[in-house]
């Protein structure tokens, strides 16, 4: 017998086929594909971007937090929208604006409309994810079935990974950098086109929108991005950067009273009363902090310092991508098995124990050196964000999934931004501190010298042009000071991720818990 499930759209009763379900599922993933896809393109194409805009170590961490800055300040907001005028008018919105984004992009001759522009494609972004999960949450009510979707959702953003690397390094050896924003652009209108045919515009009635908590958050999360990517640059102990960390810490106070008082909040705070909610998203925002730090970094090293191309670099990042897609599949069992607790717990410990083999990284290094801390990365960060996904989703109420959904995205994106500001900011102030140190005996023009403490990719360029006598010996330089960085920073989010384990073994709860009797006949009466 085929199951259906109605839902109300357009002011009529719509009933959705279990095959049905399946396919708007699959238009879904095509629309989440292209966030994953081009945050590995972008990252294998920063040392490329920095040799032809002349950027420097804080330009390229811009670049890549623009995105997730933009990306996470709006989800709420844009994740409330969805739900109020319908999920899939917010994700043919969201694929508009990222298109639009990367066409703009493609077309940047300067580092500052680079910025600008991959702000734009945040936005876009902010839109599509929370319509993504809150519409597999409303088409999939039965929570075996919904735990089997989550995990293809979950591996949707592992398989983006892997074409990632591997779709941006050719393009990259057969064009220009601006290539790697070009190819968003027809899967962005594919998504468009499926989505009109396919995707329920399923609705849910929001409250008003807490324009005061947006801008409160927007401050608070900004401040603090810029803080930290800034810092290196102008100095730790200036007025400015230590305003700006006050400010931060102002403004997330006062979020957090105003959002308790509010009636219509941005972020419900009732949601982290709930420790399946609170520690699940919790365990999955410290995971993406360690995981987009290592991956900003690992592939300036790939290239920068072990002298791959990009492509050859997507190939050597592929193996990560490839085990977060496996993981995430096979996570679905092992919740079933051992429980959401021991999974997540175990994901966390892989990825610390990735970290801690980054950190551990030798001087004069090889590719197979690297190759297991990355595999224990996507291996760990897979079985996390599913099981993670999972938790939260089943913790929420039908008429909360929206909200549920978006905040839990946020801090995601959260944990993201502040993971490449934090490794990258002390991958440069280190990189910095070294390099002066190291150029100062070779009685090079301060000119040369200053541009050599901007990027590991500025101080290869300038070294190329220094002649036999000095190239080899700055190119040990630039390599010796940012493995040191990079190993300092992997080793912090180690530290972060056993921190969180810790806490999600204490916290968590085991398995889902059965729900009322009442409740579950309820939900198969939905479903049937």
């Amino acid at each position: 017998m085929t199951s259906t499930i109605t839902s109300v759209g357009h002011g009529v009763q719509q009933t959705h086929s279990a095959r049905a379900r399946w396919i708007a599922l699959a238009v879904l993933c095509l629309s989440l594909i292209v966030i994953a896809l081009d945050a590995t393109i972008v990252n294998v194409a920063t040392s490329t971007i920095s040799t032809k805009l002349h950027t420097s170590e804080n330009q390229l961490q811009w670049i890549v937090d623009a995105y997730t800055l933009v990306f996470a300040a709006l989800l709420l907001t844009c994740g409330n929208l969805a739900d109020r005028f319908g999920r899939r008018t917010g994700l043919i919105v969201g694929l508009t604006v990222f298109g639009a984004g990367s066409f703009a992009a493609a077309l940047s001759t300067s580092a500052a409309q680079l910025i600008v522009f991959r702000g734009g494609m945040g936005l876009g972004a902010a839109f599509i994810m929370p319509a993504t999960l809150s519409s597999i949450s409303h088409l999939f009510r039965n929570p075996v079935e919904r735990t089997r979707a989550l995990s293809i959702w979950s591996a949707t953003l592992g398989i983006g990974a892997v074409l990632g690397p591997l779709i941006g390094g050719k393009l990259l050896q057969a064009y220009s950098w601006e290539s790697v924003f070009w190819v968003n652009i027809p899967i962005a209108v594919i998504g468009i086109a499926l989505a009109l045919m396919y995707v329920p515009n399923s609705k849910h009635k929001a409250g008003r929108i807490d324009i005061v908590g947006l801008v409160i958050s927007i401050l608070a999360l900004g401040s603090l991005v810029w803080a930290i990517i800034e810092g290196p640059v102008k100095g730790w102990g200036t007025l400015s950067i230590v305003w700006a960390f006050v400010v931060a810490a102002l403004a997330l106070a006062a979020f957090v009273l105003w959002e308790l008082k509010t009636d219509h909040p941005l972020l419900p705070m009732h949601f982290f009363k709930n420790p399946r909610f609170s520690m699940a998203t919790l365990s999955i925002s410290t995971a993406y902090f360690g995981l987009m730090g290592a991956l900003f970094l690992s592939t300036q090293f790939i290239q920068s310092v072990l002298g791959n191309n990009p492509l050859q670099t997507g190939l050597r990042v592929a193996p990560e991508a490839l085990s977060i897609a496996v993981f995430a599949l096979v996570a679905e069992k092992l919740v079933h098995r051992a429980g959401t607790k021991f999974t997540v717990v175990g994901g966390l410990v892989i990825m610390a124990v990735g970290l801690l083999l980054l950190s551990l990284t030798p001087k004069g290094t090889a590719y197979m050196h690297l190759l297991p801390a990355l595999i224990c990365l996507g291996a760990g960060i897979g079985a996390t964000m599913a099981a993670c996904e999972d938790s939260v989703i089943g913790s929420l109420p039908q008429g909360q999934m929206g909200t549920g959904t978006a905040v839990n995205s946020t801090l995601i994106q959260v944990g993201s931004t502040i993971g490449v500001a934090v490794f990258g900011s002390l991958e440069n102030t280190l990189y910095q501190k070294h390099m002066i140190q190291h150029v100062q005996g070779l009685r090079l023009p301060p000119g040369i010298a200053t541009q050599m403490t901007k990027s590991i990719s500025i101080t290869n360029v300038v070294a190329n042009h220094l002649g036999t006598a000095y190239s080899a010996t700055v190119h040990g330089f630039a390599n010796s000071a940012f493995i040191h960085g990079f190993d300092r920073a992997s080793l912090v989010g180690c530290f972060a991720a056993l921190a969180a384990a810790v806490l999600a073994l204490a916290w968590l709860p085991a398995r889902h818990r059965a729900p009322h009797k009442q409740s579950l006949d309820q939900e198969v009466g939905e479903v049937l």
